[in-house]
């Protein structure tokens, strides 16, 4: 989309739209849930059932349409001669990894590293928040599904402030400026809420929280689509995935073992601030975005045996 979208500022635009659209929808899931769970006086495991039984509707639905419209693609890559489908894979995973050092170190490469921390800390807020509120603030299924509810509502301006600050910057001066935001909100929200009595104010962290979790999803995407290689963008797409998720296990881990070991919950809580911190470094490292920008014009991965289907490049690996 990013080539058949010319004018930077929409494109920006489409991936903070494409976040709050899916935000939106998770904020009209909870709504339902917790309205049904309120309406009819149910407990905890009823609502958990509701709320399986909304999913399971809801996304085959939306499965089925996702079916319809995704059409059949013929494969991009025939395999050579005396290829095994089997490995081809993990040999062009181990050459495009070899290609993001020894190529692109210190724009999409180093962009990877601080993804896996930033997506580490800011995806364990959710799995880590349910255990803080049930066992720190005694919250029970409903108003942990309240607190969601807000935090949802919340991610909405979120998306589109970082649709703002990315277009009055760049989405790399803005990511750099969310995880230190988040850095800031994660410690006095933990630090605040210690007991049942803190209850209301539970409340108000959830709005920060949840504008911030809206800066990120669109930024983590918009940096990537930009600077990502021409030529490149479908493999590495793959790439993308993988380091969002690599350690996303890690934080929570943490948090257990530090609630295991008796750890007061608002310091296993901040916990997740290591990661963030160092997802600030990584990013700090980075060239400016402009330096980015240049490097994604440049294809220097066919010169360690990378295809480039369906483009056009020159000696010196430019996009025609």
């Amino acid at each position: 989309i990013g080539a058949q979208v010319k004018k930077r500022e929409t494109f920006t635009w489409y991936n903070s739209l494409f976040s709050i659209t899916g935000f939106a929808h998770q904020a009209g899931f909870l709504i339902i849930v917790v309205g049904i769970g309120l309406a009819c006086h149910l407990d905890d495991h009823r609502i958990g059932q509701v709320g399986q039984f909304v999913d399971v509707i809801v996304s085959g639905g939306y499965f089925y349409i996702s079916w319809y419209y995704l059409t059949e693609r013929k494969a991009r890559r025939p395999l050579k001669e005396g290829e095994s489908l089997a490995v081809v894979g993990f040999k062009q995973t181990f050459k495009t990894g070899k290609g993001l050092i020894s190529q692109y170190p210190r724009s999409i490469g180093l962009y990877f590293l601080g993804l896996a921390f930033s997506s580490a800390a800011v995806d364990s807020l959710s799995s880590v928040s349910v255990t803080f509120f049930n066992e720190v603030l005694k919250f029970d299924a409903a108003q942990i599904g309240l607190i969601f509810l807000i935090t949802l509502v919340f991610t909405l301006p979120g998306a589109y402030f970082a649709f703002w600050l990315a277009t009055k910057t760049n989405p790399l001066v803005a990511m750099k400026i969310f995880l230190a935001t988040v850095f800031c909100v994660n410690f006095v929200s933990f630090s605040l809420l210690t007991d049942p009595s803190k209850a209301i104010e539970a409340y108000f962290c959830s709005i920060a929280w949840g504008f911030c979790l809206g800066m990120y999803y669109p930024l983590m995407k918009i940096i990537f689509s930009t600077i990502v290689p021409r030529g490149q963008e479908a493999e590495l797409a793959g790439f993308f995935k993988y380091s969002s998720q690599i350690i996303v296990w890690l934080p929570p881990l943490i948090f257990t073992v530090m609630n295991e070991k008796g750890v007061n919950l608002s310091l296993a809580g901040m916990s997740i601030n290591i990661f963030v911190f160092v997802a600030l470094i990584l990013y700090s490292g980075m060239l400016p975005w402009d330096q980015c920008l240049e490097d994604a014009k440049v294809n220097r991965m066919s010169s360690i045996e990378l295809r480039c289907d369906n483009f056009v490049v020159n000696e010196e690996g430019e996009l025609l």
